[in-house]
């Protein structure tokens, strides 16, 4: 193990406007639309998260004031996140799946388990211990993970059925959504710091593009074809 990047054993973060002074002039428009879209995007996870979990392990559809719970505590840790310079958090999806695989949900468990990553996230020295793992060994780990996450999801869009419509927007979504990434001339970015570049930053995340573009295909696509089945 080595442990030559950790200068500090223990270390406290500081909140950014601590450590940086802003002016008028630094409010840029791309800036703010892009995080806006990010949070849009993670609130969006978020139920999809809430939808997995209960569909998984309680057999049933996420209620309303789960999903407002959700969204309202996520959104809680996103602005206090903010005042130390991260973007907009999402939840992990993969501790969804873990739940659902060890079938323990005891709220306490999960409770205390947050307790100890707050705890650990003091001490840069865990996560320098962290990064030993061979990657092979830490992709047998999450490769299941992963892989039931996007089973959940697949069960989650079966569930809202095959109409036309919903087929239209997982092909849109698949295709046109992840396809905008590999296309250079649209996600690589000039460097000038303008709005576009920050909007370009967002053309480079699939799972934005997927969002955006499942959204627009949402409200493109007439509601005439929900009655006829794919």
């Amino acid at each position: 193990f080595s442990f030559n990047g950790v200068t500090d054993i223990i270390d406290v973060p500081r909140p950014i406007f601590t450590l940086i002074s802003f002016s008028a002039g630094d409010v840029n428009v791309g800036a703010i639309i892009a995080v806006t879209i990010i949070f849009l995007v993670g609130m969006v996870e978020t139920m999809g998260g809430v939808e997995n979990y209960t569909q998984s392990s309680e057999l049933r559809s996420a209620k309303g004031e789960e999903y407002a719970g959700a969204i309202a505590g996520n959104s809680l840790v996103s602005i206090m996140a903010a005042c130390f310079g991260a973007l907009p958090l999402t939840i992990y999806q993969q501790n969804i799946a873990i739940v659902n695989q060890t079938k323990v949900k005891n709220k306490y468990v999960l409770l205390l388990a947050a307790f100890a990553l707050i705890l650990i996230s003091f001490f840069p020295i865990v996560a320098t211990f962290l990064t030993t793992i061979p990657v092979s060994v830490l992709g047998g780990c999450l490769l299941p993970l992963f892989a039931s996450i996007a089973i959940s999801g697949l069960r989650i869009i079966a569930k809202c059925g095959w109409s036309a419509k919903n087929v239209l927007i997982l092909t849109l979504s698949l295709g046109v959504g992840y396809g905008l990434t590999l296309v250079p001339a649209i996600t690589t970015v000039s460097g000038n710091g303008d709005w576009v570049d920050y909007l370009k930053l967002v053309l480079q995340n699939p799972v934005a593009m997927l969002f955006i573009v499942g959204l627009l295909s949402y409200y493109a696509i007439p509601k005439s074809l929900d009655k006829i089945e794919g």
